[in-house]
């Protein structure tokens, strides 16, 4: 296939756009270059990270789906190269970039086995092994695999001599409010499951009063005056 100079410099424009943190107006230009060649790899991966800012700044999961849907086919534009060049570094470093990336997305969606999967297999060839290893601890968290999160942690500290006490913080604060936010939806309807996900918050930071506050409303609403 011959070069197409207006594909590039239409890819250099999004970039840029990319770098302006203007990631609707990126959008635009990537999908105008998939018009001209479908399989355009650098427009699938800008594609990818457009939609996954914009997920990020918006908090909406169809961002990430599209994300992952733009990324996937990168991934096996990357996979046909790899069978070819199977040695070749620069492949298998863009390989272990998007499943690492893959992995980050399926955390926004929360489907942390596949996040756990795509993150261990960008192990093998993504450069940054102390970021996979921050989020591959997050996902075993998420999935309630505590031995895998402090196994791996044990890895990351090793791998940087750096104290990994704090990674898991943000991961456990935002499962502490979600089930908070989950009993809450359950309270009126289903008082014994709120309970038990109430108690699943408190179990989880003792130290925090929002779940015993939580927990003493249940009761009092079902009359359980004796526990409140």
């Amino acid at each position: 296939m011959s070069f197409d100079f207006n594909v590039s410099i239409l890819i250099t424009k999004a970039f840029k756009e990319i770098n302006a943190k203007n990631y609707d107006e990126a959008k635009e230009i990537f999908t105008e270059v998939l018009q001209k060649e479908e399989n355009n790899r650098d427009a699938l991966l800008g594609l990818c990270i457009c939609y996954y800012q914009l997920g990020v700044k918006k908090e909406q999961s169809m961002y990430f789906e599209e994300a992952r849907v733009y990324l996937i086919k990168s991934v096996e534009n990357c996979k046909l190269l790899y069978k070819i060049e199977p040695n070749h570094k620069d492949i298998r470093e863009i390989l272990g970039a998007n499943f690492y990336t893959l992995g980050c997305i399926y955390v926004n969606l929360n489907q942390f086995e596949k996040a756990i999967t795509f993150l261990k297999w960008s192990l093998n060839d993504f450069h940054d092994k102390k970021l996979v290893l921050e989020v591959l601890a997050e996902a075993y968290y998420y999935n309630e695999q505590i031995v895998e999160a402090d196994e791996t942690l044990e890895k990351l500290s090793s791998l940087t001599g750096e104290d990994t006490s704090n990674i898991l913080y943000k991961a456990k604060n935002t499962k502490y409010y979600k089930y908070l936010s989950q009993g809450n939806k359950l309270l009126f309807n289903n008082s014994e499951l709120a309970e038990v996900v109430y108690q699943k918050a408190i179990n989880l930071i003792p130290s925090k009063e929002d779940g015993y506050d939580n927990l003493g409303m249940c009761y009092e609403f079902h009359k359980k005056y004796d526990k409140a």
